[in-house]
C-alpha cells in the first residue's frame, strides 16, 4: 500500500516537474520496505537528508559556477536528489528494523504496547 501511495505522490510531483522520474520511483522502491504507518518517518529522512545534500551541493558547486558560462545550462546545475533519496531512505530502513518508529502514525485512542 506505502508503494503505490508514494508512487501517485511523486509521480503527480514529477508531473508538475518538480522531481524527475527516476526520483520518483526510486522514493516509491524505498517505500516499499516500509509500512504506511513509517510513511512521515521515510519523508522526514529523506528531507534531512535532502537539507545536508543541498548545503554540500551549494558549497561544493558555486564557487565552480562563477567560473563558468552561466547562460548555458548543464548537468552541473542539477541536484543529484537520489543521493538524499537514498540515505534517507536507508536511515529510515534502520530505524524501523532497530525498533526506533518516532515517526510511526498511530490512529487517536489506540494504545501502543512498548
Amino acid at each position: 500500500m506505502h508503494i503505490v501511495a508514494a508512487l501517485i505522490v511523486t509521480m503527480g510531483l514529477f508531473a508538475v516537474g518538480a522531481i524527475g522520474a527516476g526520483d520518483a520511483k526510486y522514493y516509491a522502491s524505498m517505500a516499499a520496505w516500509l509500512p504506511i504507518q513509517q510513511a512521515l518517518g521515510l519523508l522526514v529522512s529523506v528531507s534531512l537528508a535532502g537539507l545536508v545534500l543541498v548545503v554540500i551541493f551549494l558549497a561544493v558547486r558555486l564557487p565552480g559556477r562563477a567560473r563558468r558560462d552561466k547562460t548555458k545550462k548543464t548537468d552541473f546545475d542539477k541536484l543529484p536528489y537520489g543521493v538524499a533519496i537514498g540515505l534517507g531512505g536507508l536511515a529510515a530502513v534502520l530505524m524501523t528494523w532497530h525498533g526506533r518508529d518516532s515517526f510511526r502514525y498511530s490512529p487517536r485512542g489506540s494504545s501502543r504496547s512498548t
